[in-house]
């Protein structure tokens, strides 16, 4: 593992994981099948994703993991060591490394199934507090254990503790018994300095029941945040103020990463940076539409200066 580096300005807890990109026929449906033309595998997993992205962006970032003691985590721990970003904080255990499914088409859709236990055993160590204390922002998903999450509020949640932002990033369904439990996510809102969840996440969140989930989110004590929906663009919240950010017109390669690349965005310019909402959401919409032009998750990560290119192209 890396040494002798500075504390990061911003730590990620998340997996680190290998991609296995299916590409398909078409998109199965129940019963149904699908041929796939290609096989490939790529490095991903959102905690991977997003400190990769944020040091393209200009952000130092350290990254918390957990990858098994197996092939995967080999690979795995060999792409880390090349990163930018501080790993000293990812460690190997005795499990099967978390693995991704990605399934997808030529328009672009795809579906992901995770599996693997290394992210799921996962526990927060005295050493992990003091490096995450020692940053201005923290971030995290509801991927995180149960157990994680329920640390970073009593040891985190304060005010002298670093910035929180939590990404909701699966249904509700797809976090049991390895996420985030929803009486946990409860408590968490409060001591939120960015929250994002995607539309589908957020629904399943509130039970589908709530038709403007930024005024239940705000109620819960949220003051800034995101919902998210793909090709349909994001809205951007902060206290009553709301903003469209619509999404860039491309024709996508691959949208695996898309989000963890728009979260890294609005973490780069709304929070560390204090720019204006309708900045930072143009910016992470940006930044999004340009890791969709290449394939798998980590490939099309762009710099600052391709964001900006890519902006002023837009603008003439």
């Amino acid at each position: 593992m890396k040494s002798g580096l500075a504390d990061p300005t911003v730590v990620v807890i998340g997996a680190a994981a290998i991609d296995r990109h299916y590409r398909l026929s078409n998109m199965p449906t129940r019963d149904g099948g699908a041929y796939a033309h290609a096989v490939t595998d790529a490095h991903g997993g959102v905690g991977a994703n997003v400190s990769i992205a944020l040091e393209k962006l200009g952000v130092s970032t350290g990254l918390i993991a957990q990858i098994g003691d197996d092939d995967i985590g080999a690979q795995v721990s060999e792409h880390l060591e090349k990163a930018p970003i501080d790993n000293r904080r990812v460690r190997q255990t005795q499990a099967t490394s978390t693995h991704c499914l990605v399934l997808g088409d030529e328009q672009g859709d795809r579906m992901i199934v995770a599996a693997g236990d290394s992210a799921k055993q996962l526990a927060l160590t005295e050493a992990d507090l003091a490096y995450i204390k020692s940053a201005d922002i923290l971030f995290f998903t509801a991927y995180v254990p149960d157990r994680v999450t329920q640390t970073i509020i009593s040891e985190l949640g304060g005010k002298d503790g670093p910035a929180l932002a939590f990404d909701l990033s699966g249904p509700l369904e797809e976090l049991k018994d390895r996420g985030t439990e929803p009486e946990t996510i409860d408590r968490l809102l409060e001591h939120l300095t960015l929250f994002v969840g995607n539309e589908v996440a957020v629904s399943s969140y509130f039970d589908e029941s709530t038709t403007d989930p930024i005024t239940a989110l705000s109620a819960a004590g949220v003051d800034r945040g995101a919902i998210t929906a793909g090709s349909s663009g994001a809205t951007l919240f902060t206290g009553d103020t709301r903003h469209h950010i619509p999404a860039f017109s491309i024709d996508p390669v691959d949208t695996t990463g898309a989000g963890d690349t728009f979260v890294a965005g609005l973490l780069t310019v709304w929070v560390i940076e204090g720019k204006q909402m309708a900045v930072a959401g143009e910016f992470a919409a940006a930044a999004a539409a340009l890791n969709c032009v290449e394939p798998y998750a980590q490939s099309g990560l762009p710099t600052r200066r391709d964001v900006a290119l890519f902006l002023d192209e837009r603008r003439t």
